[in-house]
C-alpha cells in the first residue's frame, strides 16, 4: 500500500503505462529465476555446487538475497504492476474494463501480499526452513514468485487484449 501511495504521489503515470506492466512481469520473471537458481544450488551436492550457477547473489549472500524476495515481490506489485494497470486509461482502456480486471485479480493479490508478510516474518528469524523446502522442492519463496508471475502474466494478457503490447 505504501508503494502504491508513493507511485501515485511521486511518479504517477500520465502518458503511458502498458510498458510498465510488461517490465513488471519481466522483473518478476527475474525474481523467479534468482530464487530457482538458489534452489538448484542448494539441491546440488556440496562438492558439485558452483557459485556461477547463482543469479543475483553469491554463495555467501544467498540467504540475504532470499530474505529480500517477499519485499521485492510486494514492492513490484504495489509500486509498478497495480498502478500501471490502474493507469491504462491514459492509453485508452475503458475504466470499467480496468476495474473489472483489477476486481478479478484482487483476491489473489491480497492473499499474495499476506503470504509475503508471513514468509518475510518466518525467514527473518531463520532461513533454514526455506533452504529445507528448496531442497525438497516445496519452496514457499518459489511459490510466491510463481503466483506473482501468474498475476503479472494475466496483466500482460489484459494489455495485449486491448492492443497495447
Amino acid at each position: 500500500m505504501a508503494a502504491m501511495r508513493e507511485r501515485e504521489t511521486s511518479y504517477p503515470f500520465t502518458q503511458i503505462s502498458a510498458y510498465k506492466v510488461r517490465e513488471s512481469r519481466d522483473n518478476l520473471q527475474r525474481e523467479c529465476a534468482v530464487v530457482a537458481s538458489i534452489a538448484e544450488y542448494l539441491r546440488a551436492r556440496p562438492s558439485d555446487r558452483r557459485g556461477s550457477t547463482l543469479l543475483g547473489c553469491t554463495p555467501e549472500d544467498k540467504a540475504h538475497r532470499l530474505k529480500r524476495t517477499p519485499h521485492i515481490i510486494a514492492r513490484e506489485l504495489g509500486y509498478n504492476l497495480i498502478p500501471a494497470i490502474e493507469a491504462l486509461t491514459v492509453e485508452g482502456v475503458p475504466a470499467g474494463d480496468i476495474a473489472t480486471f483489477i476486481g478479478s485479480i484482487k483476491a489473489q493479490v491480497d492473499q499474495l501480499l499476506v503470504d509475503c508478510d508471513a514468509i518475510q516474518t518466518e525467514i527473518s528469524r531463520s532461513i533454514q526452513g526455506e533452504y529445507d523446502g528448496m531442497k525438497a522442492g516445496n519452496s514457499e519463496l518459489m511459490r510466491i514468485c510463481n503466483e506473482a508471475l501468474d498475476i503479472a502474466d494475466l496483466a500482460v494478457a489484459f494489455c495485449e487484449r486491448h492492443g497495447l503490447l
